[in-house]
């Protein structure tokens, strides 16, 4: 017999990768990134070290944090991102204007119960695959953003305990 009762452990929610969706935020809308076969926010917090006199112990005192999305999709198209990035090639180099995004992401859930996030004032981070050939490979772009702005929780998942 079992001593949970509690619907979390109702395989009927649990979610898998094929009930997420990264969605664009453009002028017209928004745009189903639908060849990103993967992505993922993580927020890094980021503590300094403080030590009162007195004390063997070291507290760790927070002092901010960053938001960062990374993404892999395949290469089918690139007049969504890849084309603003090369935009900022053709000056000589990257303009310190780069182009920001806004990106929001669903995950469905069966009882009409999705999770949004929205994550705003994205720019290209650290490397960014412009192109990448693997022979027998699929062509895929890997791509990382900071965000500028802290996510915002627009709807959020949750299970009905009547069933």
């Amino acid at each position: 017999m079992s001593v949970n009762k509690r619907a979390e452990d109702d395989a009927r929610y649990v979610r898998t990768g094929k009930d997420g969706a990264l969605f664009l935020i453009t002028d017209d809308g928004m745009v189903l990134l639908s060849s990103t076969n993967e992505f993922r926010i993580t927020v890094s917090f980021q503590n300094t070290d403080w030590q009162p006199t007195g004390s063997s112990l070291i507290f760790g005192v927070p002092t901010g944090h960053s938001v960062t999305l990374t993404l892999t999709d395949a290469t089918i198209r690139d007049d969504l991102v890849s084309s603003k990035v090369w935009e900022n090639f053709e000056e000589s180099g990257v303009r310190a204007d780069l182009r920001e995004f806004d990106f929001q992401t669903l995950l469905e859930s069966r009882n009409g119960k999705d999770q949004r996030i929205l994550i705003r004032h994205c720019i290209p981070d650290g490397d960014v695959d412009l192109l990448n050939i693997v022979p027998g490979e699929i062509v895929q772009h890997a791509w990382t953003f900071r965000c500028n702005a802290d996510p915002q929780l627009l709807s959020q998942l949750g299970v009905d305990y009547t069933d």
